[in-house]
């Protein structure tokens, strides 16, 4: 009888044991084998490399491959926090938006290099999205008293997707929601 329990013990600790490594190995290495950016230093991530590495991908896996690069790169710049105006529009039942037009100023390389804050890394997503053939639009919501905040929502027939500077939220549709 001993040798049973000593035998079931034993069992149990190496399953245990492999429980325990593929739980490691989903939450740490499957990530970063998954990481488009893996392989290149910032130093040399520019958007001709991120429209390469992100071609030919759908939208879920080029929404992925984009904040790849842009979390390995990301650097919230203080500096380029300025008055920033967007025209205000009013629709039929008096709520305002601001209409969001993309600033031909701002180039995907210097956001890569030099960081920005949320208009820019906007801008940057929307940009590149395009370029890879898909929809994108820039939203600003007024978060409090004039502190406004933008993103970008990345869609095409398939669902859409929210990324931000570090995460992702991607929605994909299914037929009882067309």
């Amino acid at each position: 009888m001993k040798g049973l329990n000593r035998r079931g013990f034993i069992y149990i600790a190496w399953v245990l044991y492999l429980i325990i490594v593929v739980v490691f190995v989903l939450f740490f290495v499957y990530p970063y084998l998954t990481d488009y950016s893996r392989g290149y230093s910032k130093g040399e991530i520019n958007e001709k490399l991120v429209l390469n590495v992100c071609s030919g991908l759908d939208l879920f896996e080029t929404t992925k491959c984009l904040n790849d690069f842009v979390k390995k790169t990301f650097f919230y710049n203080k500096s380029k926090v300025k008055e920033i105006s967007y025209p205000v529009e009013f629709n039929n039942v008096g709520d305002r938006y601001y209409v969001v037009n993309v600033d031909k100023d701002i180039r995907v390389d210097d956001i890569f290099s030099g960081g920005g804050v949320c208009r820019d890394y906007s801008q940057l997503y929307y940009k590149l999205a395009r370029k890879l053939g898909f929809n994108a639009k820039i939203f600003v919501v007024d978060v409090d008293f004039g502190l406004l905040h933008s993103f970008v929502v990345i869609y095409d027939s398939s669902g859409y997707c929210l990324p931000s500077q570090t995460k992702i939220y991607c929605v994909k549709y299914s037929k009882e929601m067309l």
